[in-house]
Order: structure tokens, then C-alpha cells, then sequence
């Protein structure tokens, strides 16, 4: 997970999604609910991480609603913040990588690995994910694939690195970094 540098943390975010299986398979829940629960089982450093309503100790695992406290849109363990930080940067949310793992693995459609790269001398510092990924795909040998990656991937653009729910991104821009969030890539 390159965007959670606490250990502890990552091993928490993992147990968290093994847990969530675990409960709905244990209470015989629908298999909708792996994608579309608004819910999930967290601990002390969990709940903390989310901003969800507090548990008292990391020992304990209780059940907490995303509704409210900037989470209104996670859903089930795709929502998780083991997929989306091990799906990301140091830095940056991925959309390719996240788009291509759901394509891959959840919708069973095969997309192998890009042969070409970003051609750098078009990225300024004020670009966004977005903006390199749009450059990107301006290579018609690149559209055929992104026609059907970019939309998937940039569904998860407002949740960074860490997996947590994020309005801006940082750029390399030394005068703005900051740029806001678009999930139009």
C-alpha cells in the first residue's frame, strides 16, 4: 500500500476487507453486498483512518456505516482502503491500475499490459492524472484500450493514495501544486 506508510495501518486496512468477507459470508449475506455494501467491520485504526464514528481499541471490530463523514460514496471492498492505496502511488490514485484490475478481475474482460508509455514532453507540472492520461490516449494505438479502462479507473479519482476521499491532487507545480480532483479522465 505505497500510500500508507504506517505498517500497522496497512496491516489493519487488509484484516479490514478479510473481515468484511468473512462477515457477509458468515451471515449468509448477498454477493452484492462484496460491491455495494455501505458499510464496514472496522477497528480503532480503521474507524480513525475513515473518519467514521469511533471503536474503542484495535482489538475490537464493530460494524460502521460510510454514510456521512465524507464517505457517502464508498461502497463494498472496492471501496476499501486496501484496494485503493495497493492500487495506487506513493503519491497518485493510479486510474489506469485501478481501471484495469475491476475490468480484469471483477468484470472477467482481459487487458494486458500497455506496451507504450506516456510520452513525457507533453506533461507540464500543472497537470493532473486526468490531464497525463488524456495526453496519453491522444495516441490512437492507445484509444482501443482506454476507450475501455479510463472511465472505470477515474470512478475511483476521488479517493487518493491512501484510500481516503480527497478534492484536490498534488502536481508537480512548484507555484500551484494543487489542482482539483476531475473524474473525467
Amino acid at each position: 500500500m505505497p500510500g500508507i506508510s504506517s505498517s500497522e495501518l496497512q496491516k489493519h486496512l487488509k484484516f479490514e476487507t478479510v473481515n468484511f468477507v468473512t462477515q457477509l459470508a458468515f451471515n449468509n449475506e448477498s454477493y452484492n453486498e462484496l460491491l455495494t455494501a455501505d458499510y464496514t467491520y472496522a477497528n480503532k485504526s480503521v474507524a480513525e483512518h475513515y473518519g467514521l464514528s469511533s471503536v474503542n481499541s484495535d482489538d475490537s471490530w464493530e460494524k460502521r456505516d460510510y454514510i456521512g463523514n465524507n464517505n457517502d460514496d464508498r461502497r463494498g471492498v472496492i471501496g476499501h482502503a486496501s484496494f485503493l492505496s495497493s492500487r495506487a502511488t506513493t503519491t497518485g490514485s493510479n486510474p489506469i491500475k485501478r481501471g484495469v484490475f475491476i475490468r480484469n478481475n471483477i468484470m472477467c474482460q482481459e487487458f494486458t499490459v500497455a506496451v507504450a508509455g506516456v510520452d513525457n514532453k507533453n506533461i507540464v507540472d500543472t497537470d493532473t492524472e486526468a490531464d497525463i492520461v488524456r495526453k496519453h490516449t491522444e495516441d490512437p494505438g492507445c484509444q482501443f484500450c482506454h476507450q475501455f479502462i479510463d472511465g472505470v479507473g477515474f470512478g475511483f479519482e476521488f479517493y487518493g493514495s491512501d484510500g481516503n476521499r480527497r478534492l484536490q491532487e498534488l502536481t508537480k507545480s512548484e507555484t500551484d501544486p494543487y489542482q482539483d480532483v476531475s473524474a473525467d479522465g
